[in-house]
């Protein structure tokens, strides 16, 4: 298939490429892992691309006094094997590792994947159980909004017309004990459910939890329920605590293309965040 003709531009600086997806129709190209299929498939039609691969500063991955900043052009390879990011925030080294086949994380980038808003994005999920902030610019100035603001629903984030993604800033999530796990029917292919959990541990004992799922819901968010069962309790008896029980409570299962039932995906909720906190303690107790 071919896609529809399109004008295209390369943008030398943020200024240009914000100027040009001021214009009607106009759509920006980063990775095009999602974006250039769509066109194939004649799913989209615009009247320009604004390619901002020739925008290096927005790539950058730098440590931050409260943790991380990470470029909207980082590519999930980058984020992947980025020392900074094993180091202030592992779940998502670890959640990037998740994403399809290296060819795909090697021009898929952090900021398309947002932009995207698949309700199955890994990285989608660590922002939400970080507690992350988008930052946004137009031409008529930049934004910064939190993640439970930016994710409304599948395909649904709050980006208006003209608008970029920057960057992401995260707060550290550089205790030890942490997991991400995510149940496929195939390797490589969207979560059915998956879960990142990190912990952190003063004395032996959960001082804070941060408990995210994806796949199942419309969008990937932090599961409360989950994290209040969480604080409080000693690291060696997490595992045993109900947290599948209460995900299976929480969880919202949106319309699955695949016609699984709500309860199958209930299920998944549970097992899934089951696994990520057992994963959590069984990392923390060997560190």
């Amino acid at each position: 298939m071919k896609p529809p003709p399109f004008t295209y531009l390369r943008a030398r600086t943020l200024e240009e490429a914000l100027d040009a997806l001021a214009q009607q129709g106009a759509v920006a190209l980063a990775g095009g892992q999602t974006l250039i299929p769509l066109l194939n498939f004649g799913d989209l039609a615009p009247a320009t691309l604004v390619d901002i691969n020739a925008l290096p500063a927005l790539g950058a991955i730098e440590e931050t006094p409260e943790g991380l900043a990470v470029g909207a052009l980082a590519r999930h390879a980058q984020v992947e094997s980025s020392p900074v990011v094993r180091r202030r925030c592992p779940p998502l080294a670890a959640a990037a590792r998740l994403v399809a086949h290296p060819p795909v994380r090697a021009r898929g980038t952090f900021g398309g994947s947002l932009a995207h808003g698949h309700p199955c994005a890994e990285l989608t999920a660590v922002v939400a159980a970080a507690g992350g902030q988008i930052e946004l610019r137009g031409a008529h100035g930049s934004r910064t909004v939190d993640h439970t603001a930016f994710a409304h629903g599948t395909f649904d984030r709050a980006l208006a017309p003209g608008e970029l993604i920057t960057g992401v800033r995260l707060p550290a999530m550089d205790g030890a004990a942490w997991g991400v796990h995510e149940i496929t029917r195939r390797t490589r292919e969207y979560a059915m459910a998956g879960a990142v959990a990190a912990l952190a541990v003063d004395r032996g004992v959960i001082a804070r939890a941060r408990v995210a799922l994806f796949g199942v819901e419309a969008a990937p968010r932090r599961i409360g329920t989950v994290e209040e069962l969480l604080v409080g309790a000693p690291l060696v008896d997490a595992a045993s605590i109900a947290v599948a029980d209460a995900a299976r409570d929480a969880a919202v299962p949106r319309d699955d293309p695949d016609g699984d039932s709500p309860d199958y995906r209930r299920h998944l909720a549970g097992v899934a965040i089951g696994r990520a906190v057992a994963e959590a303690v069984d990392r923390g107790a060997h560190t």
